[in-house]
Protein backbone atom coordinates (compact mmCIF):
# COMPACT_ATOMS: atom_id res chain seq x y z
CA UNK A 1 0.00 0.00 0.00
CA UNK A 2 1.40 3.81 -0.70
CA UNK A 3 2.14 5.97 2.32
CA UNK A 4 1.17 9.39 1.87
CA UNK A 5 3.26 12.11 3.96
CA UNK A 6 1.59 15.18 5.29
CA UNK A 7 3.92 17.78 6.64
CA UNK A 8 1.10 20.19 7.44
CA UNK A 9 -2.25 19.38 8.69
CA UNK A 10 -5.11 21.55 10.63
CA UNK A 11 -6.51 20.07 13.74
CA UNK A 12 -8.92 21.45 16.46
CA UNK A 13 -8.18 21.47 19.65
CA UNK A 14 -10.54 18.93 21.15
CA UNK A 15 -8.68 16.76 18.44
CA UNK A 16 -10.75 16.11 15.67
CA UNK A 17 -9.35 16.67 11.93
CA UNK A 18 -12.75 17.16 10.57
CA UNK A 19 -16.41 17.60 11.03
CA UNK A 20 -19.16 14.76 11.37
CA UNK A 21 -20.41 12.87 8.51
CA UNK A 22 -17.56 12.65 6.98
CA UNK A 23 -17.43 11.34 3.17
CA UNK A 24 -15.82 11.28 -0.72
CA UNK A 25 -18.56 14.56 -1.24
CA UNK A 26 -17.33 16.03 1.62
CA UNK A 27 -13.65 15.30 2.61
CA UNK A 28 -13.24 17.53 5.41
CA UNK A 29 -16.90 16.69 7.27
CA UNK A 30 -20.04 18.89 8.02
CA UNK A 31 -18.46 22.55 8.82
CA UNK A 32 -15.18 21.15 8.33
CA UNK A 33 -13.64 23.76 6.29
CA UNK A 34 -14.25 26.12 9.35
CA UNK A 35 -10.87 24.12 11.25
CA UNK A 36 -8.94 25.78 7.98
CA UNK A 37 -10.47 29.18 8.19
CA UNK A 38 -8.11 30.44 10.53
CA UNK A 39 -5.01 29.81 7.71
CA UNK A 40 -6.80 30.89 4.53
CA UNK A 41 -7.36 34.27 6.38
CA UNK A 42 -3.51 34.93 7.13
CA UNK A 43 -2.16 37.59 4.84
CA UNK A 44 0.81 34.34 4.78
CA UNK A 45 -1.61 31.97 3.03
CA UNK A 46 -3.22 34.83 1.13
CA UNK A 47 0.59 35.98 -0.49
CA UNK A 48 2.06 32.77 -0.88
CA UNK A 49 -0.72 30.48 -1.85
CA UNK A 50 -3.14 32.64 -3.98
CA UNK A 51 -1.23 35.33 -4.82
CA UNK A 52 -3.32 38.10 -3.04
CA UNK A 53 -2.64 41.10 -1.10
CA UNK A 54 -4.41 41.51 2.08
CA UNK A 55 -5.04 38.89 5.09
CA UNK A 56 -4.70 39.33 9.08
CA UNK A 57 -1.50 39.20 10.75
CA UNK A 58 -0.71 38.23 13.99
CA UNK A 59 0.05 34.93 15.74
CA UNK A 60 -1.86 33.40 13.62
CA UNK A 61 0.23 34.36 10.65
CA UNK A 62 3.46 33.96 12.55
CA UNK A 63 2.78 30.53 12.71
CA UNK A 64 1.50 30.07 8.94
CA UNK A 65 4.76 31.70 8.18
CA UNK A 66 6.68 29.06 10.02
CA UNK A 67 4.46 26.17 8.78
CA UNK A 68 4.97 27.08 5.18
CA UNK A 69 8.31 27.85 5.72
CA UNK A 70 8.87 24.29 6.27
CA UNK A 71 6.64 23.63 3.73
CA UNK A 72 8.77 25.16 1.21
CA UNK A 73 5.51 27.04 0.49
CA UNK A 74 6.77 30.31 0.37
Amino acid sequence: MPRVRVDGFTISVDGYAAGPDQSLQSPLGRGGERLHQWLVETRTFKRGVMGQEGGKTGPDDEIAERAMANLGAL
